[in-house]
């Protein structure tokens, strides 16, 4: 485990006295593991903004080459299919939220 092994590396350079490795340590080397750790279990929400990032550069594209090759000028309609992609890719999401409630509602009372 990389925290423990962070304790352990901490307290051994405590001991030793070593005031410059002890502050690099604390301030540099601990919040890279942290942000490193957090990245890792949260990969899937990184991963979902940028696709929703994608999206909304797709947008802007498609509303740029709609208005200068069409002089056609709809950002309400643009807008609007950016949330109906969103809104299709959420009900699986809420299916799988709603079937597992519904689950863990029957083992409790069961």
């Amino acid at each position: 485990d990389t925290v423990a092994s962070y304790h352990d590396d901490l307290q051994r350079i405590h001991n030793e006295n070593n005031p410059i490795l002890e502050c690099i340590l604390t301030h540099v080397v601990c919040p890279i593991q942290k942000g490193l750790k957090t990245t890792r279990n949260q990969w899937r929400i990184l991963l979902v903004g940028q696709f929703l990032s994608v999206l909304m550069a797709g947008q802007g594209a498609a509303q740029s080459t709609l208005y200068l090759l069409c002089h056609l000028s709809a950002p309400t309609f643009a807008t609007g299919l950016v949330y109906l992609a969103l809104t299709i890719h959420l009900i699986p999401v809420a299916w799988r939220k709603r079937h597992y409630l519904r689950n863990t509602n029957a083992l409790l009372k069961g």
